[in-house]
């Protein structure tokens, strides 16, 4: 039942198994039980599974369970130690009842400060100070650093010195965004639709114009021939005058 010392140094509980084949699923744990009317059920556990007999890394596991459909307990939320956390409805809830908060105010400038944001893609480097992260894995992300300056409440530091970002918020974030969006986008189709109301209004003024300009030039063609017709006529007198002094 060997250990190593640099492991359980600084442990206040140490459970190990006897077991020694290594077969699937086999592994010290810790279950918690309770009583479901007069019968004593695991409603808890955490294990230290194998994934299977001959490959694959060991690795801690712990899962909470609620009675299912049968009467007998289910698995309701899973914490995997390589950082896969799970649960059965795919969500996770947090306290938002209006009874519990003060100082409510509106998100300045959401979408703004949304764009203002910078999304990556990185790897960890492999000398990392944390062994925890993975280095073979490219990621989205945020730069903390980046993060901070925009929404400083999101970006904390860790015990070692590091910078960590919790998107709390984020949702309400993205929502009051969209909003802003559509603000602008129905301002926009107002401005459209005026600009447009305005260019039909123009252009019934420019067909109004161009027809009074066509009786305008009608107009002015009359009054030429007219004034063409007196020349005629005043030349026709005085050459009927001159024939009638003449004689």
């Amino acid at each position: 039942m060997g250990s190593s010392p640099d492991v359980d140094a600084q442990a206040q509980l140490l459970v190990e198994s006897f077991e020694t084949s290594g077969a699937e699923g086999t592994g010290a744990g810790i279950a918690f039980l309770g009583h479901d009317g007069n019968i004593r059920r695991r409603w808890g556990r955490i294990l230290n599974v194998k994934e299977n007999d001959t490959v694959g890394d060991t690795r801690a596991r712990m899962s909470f369970y609620v009675r299912g459909g049968s009467g007998l307990p289910q698995e309701q939320m899973r914490i995997e130690s390589d950082g896969t956390t799970v649960n059965s409805n795919g969500s996770w809830a947090t306290f938002s009842d209006l009874r519990l908060k003060k100082d409510i105010e509106p998100i300045d400038q959401p979408l703004g400060r949304l764009l203002s944001l910078k999304g990556i893609m990185f790897e960890y480097i492999e000398d990392t100070k944390e062994p925890i992260l993975k280095t073979d894995q490219t990621r989205m992300g945020f730069i903390a650093q980046d993060v901070e300056t925009v929404f400083p409440e999101w970006v904390r530091e860790g015990s070692n010195g590091f910078k960590q970002v919790s998107l709390v918020g984020f949702e309400a974030l993205t929502v009051e965004s969209i909003r802003e969006l559509a603000r602008q986008q129905s301002e926009l189709r107002s401005a459209i639709a005026e600009r447009d109301a305005s260019i039909e209004r123009l252009a019934v003024r420019l067909e109004s114009l161009e027809a009074e300009n066509e009786r305008l030039r009608a107009d002015h063609a009359r009054r030429a021939d007219l004034e063409n017709r007196l020349t005629d006529l005043e030349a026709l007198m005085l050459n009927d005058r001159s024939v009638t002094d003449g004689r």
